[in-house]
């Protein structure tokens, strides 16, 4: 949701290094820094809702370990207690999901970011942050490993992005050429 704009409780998780690693890297150019954070999603559930394991959504009549109702926005509580942030395992609804082997954090009453609560100072988060100076080698090290759009968005906007990159990459080669060509006139 959070993709196409839209306000959710839902922050998502990769368990694949190599998608963490292409989403840091995505909007980032090579004066930025980036960072990656690192979590146990059964530590975090055990350490704010103490729960064992993923909390699983609902599905086919089995019940989650937690009443998930109280996380709706328009169901009534009656009790005060702070709804903690608990991971929950996800139904693989779509390729998306599969492809960049989603997890969620189903955010509580705080709508703060994750980085900036308490949980943070746990040790169930931790972040890596990834200095400018790797973002040729992060580059170089996704493309060798066969990471990159269409991969880990199987649709048409992956296959968009991909072949707008490629465009880009075949316009910068033949400027190069141009110019080595024009220097090379110049020179005779």
């Amino acid at each position: 949701m959070q993709h196409y704009g839209w306000p959710t409780r839902l922050l998502d998780w990769t368990e694949s290094f190599p998608c963490a690693l292409y989403f840091a890297n995505r909007e980032r150019t090579e004066d930025e820094d980036a960072a990656i954070y690192l979590l146990s999603p059964e530590e975090l559930n055990q350490t704010l809702a103490k729960v064992d394991g993923l909390v699983s959504i609902e599905e086919g009549g089995i019940a989650s370990v937690l009443d998930l109702r109280h996380y709706h926005p328009h169901f009534l509580r009656q009790d005060t207690d702070r709804l903690p942030d608990i991971a929950v395992a996800p139904m693989f609804s779509n390729s998306r999901m599969r492809a960049q082997q989603s997890g969620f954090i189903l955010t509580g009453d705080s709508f703060l970011p994750l980085d900036r609560t308490e949980v943070l100072n746990t040790g169930v988060i931790q972040k890596i942050i990834l200095p400018k100076e790797t973002f040729a080698e992060s580059a170089e090290w996704l493309k060798l490993a066969g990471v990159g759009h269409f991969g880990l968005f199987p649709d048409w906007e992956g296959l968009r992005w991909t072949f707008e990159e490629r465009q880009a990459h075949l316009l910068e080669e033949a400027e190069a050429e141009r110019v080595r060509r024009a220097t090379k006139m110049e020179r005779s």
